[in-house]
């Protein structure tokens, strides 16, 4: 029972967080002065991205027995980060070309 409350606690403050959030809570406490040399957006906006046949999220054993993801899977997650840069980006820009 206690851990249901608990639980019901976290949950209302989680909605209560959210609901005073003045912008989007994905990117609202991302604070920088300079956000296009902090991201490195010059470098990222000039990279492509390699899309993966099929992704194989689930980690499995290479040769040296460590438990990693494929490296499509490595490559997908990082096209997956600058897409996230960029949209932050743009988000805090407002629309302006970042500044590059």
């Amino acid at each position: 029972m206690k851990r249901f409350v608990l639980f019901l606690l976290f949950i209302c403050v989680c909605v209560c967080v959210q609901a005073y959030a003045e912008q989007d809570y994905f990117f609202r406490d991302f604070k920088s002065i300079d956000l296009p040399k902090k991201l490195h957006l010059d470098k990222k906006l000039s990279q492509t991205i390699q899309p993966c046949a099929q992704l194989n999220a689930s980690e499995h054993y290479t040769a040296t027995g460590v438990r990693e993801p494929d490296a499509c899977t490595k490559s997908f997650k990082k096209s997956a980060m600058v897409s996230y840069d960029l949209a932050l980006g743009y988000l805090v820009s407002q629309n302006k070309p970042y500044g590059l």
